[in-house]
């Protein structure tokens, strides 16, 4: 657990510094709209994702990505130590009166305690061994590509979950540590479950005993997000990343509003960090609805500049996420093989990228056979159902259907709308759509459940007040929520795979050597898929193990699929289908 402690404590310097410096220059300013300590780590942790991937088209990413990452955070801090105007501008920054992420201070006890409870923790849960099947499956070898060779041309064609190219994947592979530390550490998703957590308690009204507002209630569903995906803290999955980055970004987005913000600029600063949200899950596309509005007050304004400024921003964050998308599967998108704008000799078949996608699809909404990802919704949907959580999702239907009566009423009525609620309510609706009508998995679509149910509760209590009795109740379930973490941890402490020294490795499993050729080896699984970190570089089966060959000599060249097989009606495991 120290060594989780130690990772932390970098992580969080590195991306201070570094958020601070990229608001500084985006915005020429840092008042305290914008400039708040949350918002730094955040636009720090896009800033270091954003180099993590430069530097992998270069170099792997070890010990040298890391000291010049911390040779520019040290500039860094120079710079801020002589950035007079940014401090004149902290400190006479107006705060309007109904501002509503007033940190709560230290004068409730058991806020204090409820935050070292939770700190603690998620420390434990994150130096669990990681017990995520898909770590074992692509995770970590994905990271261990990164640390070792940073890209390699045609990786897709070793194993076609490398094509996903989570951006993520880089950025765990700068922080892992792997120079310095006995093992490869993964503790980037317990650092930001852990940032969620504390900004959701320390400034969420729900303890202030005042009433509670939209961003109060997105920021529990953020605590309610952590404590369901607690087991799966210690894995570097592509999927919690991003749900909470998505919750970030519709509570600050619900904070701005209910503090009347009007200035577009940190607007602006939330619709960059959904660009950086599509490049860790492709499925997160929904988020770009929330530029429409920044984009409005821009062209109102004739603020052509800042326009060019925030594009050429969002384009910074996605393209180093596309180059890295061509050089490891041919395509722009993958599993997108209509989108063929290359002819690179490593391009994956575009069968391939077509099952995968079926597959998805179909897997998603609880099917057993990619065949039936076409099946209409009447057929498809009664399976889903039988397997999902059936409270939640009728709930979250309900949801959807009064949050279209009232923007309905709002319409015919000819009320004032406020644009800034209203897109943030029909991005609350598409997000959940986008998500149900592609590949609808509970496990990383729980937040587009989460997010109209806030709204509508909001909406039906009203933001003046939502009622005594249902303030308590909240908060006493979120108290019990933070006991029944705390328990958990208490029993994770007794497990012989909990050190309080390092965070857990992982876990081993069994495969077989088999050379591609005189000096390079790989390994494949004896049973069951997983190959884990170690057996490097591993190769999903035998039957795509005959079917790819090395671009040269060593496995930096990359990998492309035989001349025989360009055409064939193959999918990912190398079988035809």
């Amino acid at each position: 657990m120290i060594s989780v402690f130690e990772t932390w404590a970098v992580i969080l310097i590195v991306s201070l510094v570094a958020g601070y410096i990229v608001i500084r220059v985006l915005y020429g300013k840092c008042d305290m709209d914008i400039c708040r300590p949350d918002i730094c780590i955040v636009c720090g942790l896009m800033f270091w994702n954003v180099y993590a991937q430069v530097f992998s088209l270069f170099y792997k990413t070890g010990a040298m990505s890391c000291l010049i990452m911390f040779a520019m955070t040290i500039a860094g801090m120079v710079f801020i130590f002589f950035d007079k105007r940014s401090t004149k501008g902290v400190e006479r920054a107006s705060i309007k009166d109904n501002d509503n992420i007033k940190i709560v201070r230290p004068d409730r006890a058991w806020i204090v305690i409820l935050t070292v409870f939770g700190v603690l923790a998620m420390a434990v849960f994150t130096s669990l061994p990681p017990v995520h099947t898909d770590t074992a499956l692509y995770h970590a070898q994905a990271i261990r590509w990164v640390e070792d060779y940073g890209i390699v041309p045609g990786l897709g064609n070793i194993h076609f979950r490398f094509a996903y190219n989570s951006a993520f994947m880089p950025l765990q592979a700068l922080f892992s540590f792997k120079w310095t530390y006995p093992g490869s550490l993964h503790t980037m998703n317990g650092f930001a479950c852990c940032c969620v957590v504390v900004y959701s308690l320390w400034t969420n009204r729900l303890f202030r005993n005042e009433d509670l507002r939209l961003s109060d209630l997105l920021k529990l569903a953020a605590m309610i997000y952590v404590y369901k995906d607690r087991l799966l803290m210690s894995s570097p999955n592509s999927d919690t990343l991003v749900m909470l980055l998505v919750l970030y970004i519709c509570f600050k987005w619900s904070e701005f509003v209910e503090r009347d913000v009007e200035d577009a600029q940190p607007y602006t600063c939330l619709c960059v960090l959904s660009v950086w949200a599509v490049t860790l899950k492709l499925s997160a596309a929904a988020c770009v609805i929330l530029a429409i509005y920044p984009l409005i007050l821009f062209i109102k304004q004739k603020q052509y500049k800042k326009i060019v400024v925030n594009v050429a921003a969002g384009l910074t964050v996605a393209v180093p996420w596309l180059i890295r998308n061509v050089i490891i599967s041919g395509y722009l998108l993958y599993p997108y093989s209509k989108l063929d704008l290359f002819n690179f000799d490593w391009e994956m078949p575009a069968s391939v990228a077509d099952y995968d996608a079926m597959e998805i699809k179909a897997w998603g909404r609880g099917l057993t056979s990619p065949e039936m990802y076409d099946w209409s919704i009447g057929k498809w949907f009664p399976i889903w159902f039988e397997n999902a959580p059936k409270c939640l999702v009728i709930i979250c239907a309900i949801s959807v259907m009064i949050i279209v009566v009232y923007m309905l009423y709002r319409v015919v009525s000819k009320k004032v709308i406020d644009v800034r609620k209203e897109i943030l309510f029909i991005y609350s609706i598409a997000a959940l759509f986008s998500w149900f009508f592609s590949s609808p998995n509970i496990r990383y679509g729980r937040v587009y459940l989460y997010i109209p149910i806030c709204v509508a509760l909001w909406l039906l209590l009203g933001s003046k007040g939502l009622g005594k009795w249902l303030q308590y109740g909240v908060r006493y379930a979120a108290i019990f929520m933070f006991c029944m973490m705390w328990h958990i941890y208490m029993e994770n402490c007794e497990t012989e795979s909990y050190s309080i020294y390092e965070q857990a490795d992982y876990i081993e499993r069994d495969v077989a050597p088999v050379y591609l050729s005189e000096d390079v080896c790989v390994w494949i699984p004896d049973y069951d898929g997983l190959g884990g970190y170690d057996n490097f570089p591993f190769v999903p089966g035998a039957d795509i193990l005959s079917k790819i060959e090395l671009r040269g000599e060593s496995l930096k060249q990359g990998f492309r699929i035989k001349g025989e097989y360009k055409d064939a009606h193959i999918n990912g495991s190398g079988r035809e289908w």
